[in-house]
């Protein structure tokens, strides 16, 4: 079973184009967005005021990374979504969502509807994810192919790319049912450090025709690394964590991971330390927390 990604053809929405192709055996999400229209730099045309005056008007940056359906731009980075409690805050300069109890309700719907992701990023370099509060990702039911809670792509190479997230918060990203895949979060590497609890839920699927397709709560393609405190809880319908390349690899400090498994939180079968490697991607549910 392997899931990566491959190369497709541009296929333009609005002024961004956007791509994902499947090729058996390869598991989903190829999501390619090239931004047109303005750039950094450019400037409007003056715009004609009241009293012939002419006013000129800067252009707004668009950031490949896009939250609840809302691209990011220079105009909206302090506060994404709007509002007085500014959840969610970007920094281009590291690459860095700051989530602030924000609960994420839309999604980008690409390629015509057929895919919709809570939180998407394509910028190729490694998505960085602060928490602060509780913070929850919930992808709109839609009638789509492939559904992420959160994903990462590399649109040079076609690649996914890395996420790593830290901080004192939690966050929950829950995907939506799909026909083909429904994941949690999609990347190449995801590291978890800190305090930061991550909780992440796949759906399920309605096309069984292959054995790739299900819901994984994380589908890292070169593995999982969990330090400091950090906890990583995953569920979906075919299986907690999808690593081809790499593995899952908790690493707690002078602690032993301790790890539970089962077909749900309430079906353990699992409860120990160092658990053998097929754990986590044998069981539906696995929640990894630092042994007391």
């Amino acid at each position: 079973m392997k899931q990566s990604a491959v190369k497709a053809a541009r296929v333009p929405v609005g002024t961004v184009g956007v791509l994902k192709a499947i090729v058996f055996p390869v598991v989903f999400l190829v999501a390619c967005m090239i931004a047109c229209g303005a750039f950094a730099g450019q400037a409007h045309a003056g715009e004609l005021v009241a009293g012939s005056q002419v006013k000129a008007q800067a252009a707004k940056t668009e950031y490949n990374v896009w939250v609840g359906g809302v691209r990011v731009t220079s105009a909206n980075k302090g506060n994404v979504l709007g509002g007085k409690k500014k959840s969610v805050v970007y920094n281009p300069k590291t690459n860095t969502l700051t989530l602030r109890n924000a609960k994420i309700k839309g999604g980008l719907s690409w390629n015509s509807g057929y895919g919709n992701d809570g939180i998407l990023s394509t910028t190729g370099t490694t998505l960085n994810i602060k928490l602060v509060g509780a913070n929850t990702i919930t992808v709109p039911a839609k009638s789509t192919s492939i559904s992420d809670g959160i994903a990462a792509f590399n649109e040079s190479t076609s690649a996914f790319a890395d996420i790593m997230v830290y901080g004192s918060g939690s966050l929950t990203a829950k995907a939506a049912s799909a026909t083909y895949y429904s994941n949690g979060i999609s990347v190449a590497n995801l590291t978890v450090k800190g305090s930061a609890k991550l909780v992440l839920e796949g759906k399920g699927v309605s096309n069984k025709d292959y054995d790739q397709y299900g819901g994984y709560g994380a589908n890292a393609t070169s593995g999982i690394v969990i330090t400091g405190n950090a906890r990583v809880t995953a569920s979906g319908t075919k299986a907690a964590f999808y690593t081809y390349e790499g593995r899952v690899t908790p690493t707690y400090k002078k602690y032993t991971p301790q790890v539970k498994a089962g077909s749900s939180a309430k079906s353990i079968k699992v409860n120990r330390k160092k658990p053998a490697k097929s754990v986590y991607s044998k069981y539906k549910y696995v929640s990894i927390v630092k042994a007391k």
